[in-house]
């Protein structure tokens, strides 16, 4: 039902392989302040050493296991204060990989920008913008567990892990960016149809759960989000709006 929302040709990738990096996002940002950065422009390698999370967090990743890269976006469609679009948009694209290879799992987005099946965290996604006027330029860095079976944090897993399958690197990047390439699309199309699809997909919605929000612990339901991309959060009939970093999920 998802997918045949998306009818129009894929937008193009141009991927450049490193051996090793220490992040694919700092390599194309290296490459964005000399100019030489495009819509499109895709980095990747097998090894990365020190990959990025949100808010500084380190990505464990192992070597020639999984899928590590970063592109280069510049939608004219996008306006900065509609930034998280991109986020809703990107979430999606690898929200349907990941339902490609798994159907005995739930896979769901942990709000912002984590990827979940069952109750591990399989992929994570780096937005890193910059605005020039009205024009919006993002670095995004994509993570995705393949291979890896063991993990420093007991909240992590694999697609392996799920599935039992052994996923060659290169290919799946091709097959992660079509499905990236076709939420784009979308997003320019039917950006109504994003967002629906992005809160319809949230982790744990409409479930009570337990909260850390200002050092203090609550009790809510994720009901959506709202224009800006804040959480939306129920609390004894109330709904409070949580920007990222102000609110964490106990789980």
């Amino acid at each position: 039902m998802v997918i045949s929302l998306f009818r129009k040709v894929p937008i193009s990738f141009e991927i450049i392989e490193y051996e090793s990096v220490d992040s694919t996002n700092n390599e194309l940002k290296k490459l964005a302040n000399q100019s030489l950065a495009y819509d499109g422009l895709c980095i990747w390698t097998p090894n990365q050493t020190l990959g990025r999370g949100q808010r500084n967090n380190i990505w464990e990743t192992k070597a020639n296991q999984n899928l590590t890269f970063s592109f280069y976006a510049s939608p004219k469609y996008i306006i900065p204060q509609e930034s998280f679009l991109l986020v809703r948009a990107i979430s999606i694209g690898v929200m349907l990989y990941l339902e490609s290879h798994i159907s005995n799992h739930d896979v769901s987005i942990k709000w912002p920008n984590d990827l979940i099946i069952g109750h591990k965290k399989v992929a994570g996604i780096l937005i890193e913008n910059t605005f020039s006027g009205h024009e919006l330029k993002s670095i995004i860095g994509i993570g995705i567990n393949l291979n890896q079976l063991s993990f420093n944090s007991e909240n992590a897993g694999s697609l392996t892990f799920f599935s039992g399958e052994q996923y060659t690197i290169r290919a799946e990047l091709n097959h992660c960016l079509f499905y990236i390439s076709k939420a784009l699309k979308t997003l320019k199309t039917n950006r109504t149809a994003i967002e629906k699809m992005y809160d319809s997909g949230l982790f744990k919605k409409n479930e009570l759960c337990e909260f850390e929000a200002h050092n203090q612990k609550l009790m809510g339901q994720i009901v959506g989000t709202d224009e800006f991309g804040r959480l939306q959060v129920e609390t004894n009939g109330s709904v409070h709006h949580y920007l990222n970093g102000e609110i964490k999920m106990i789980y």
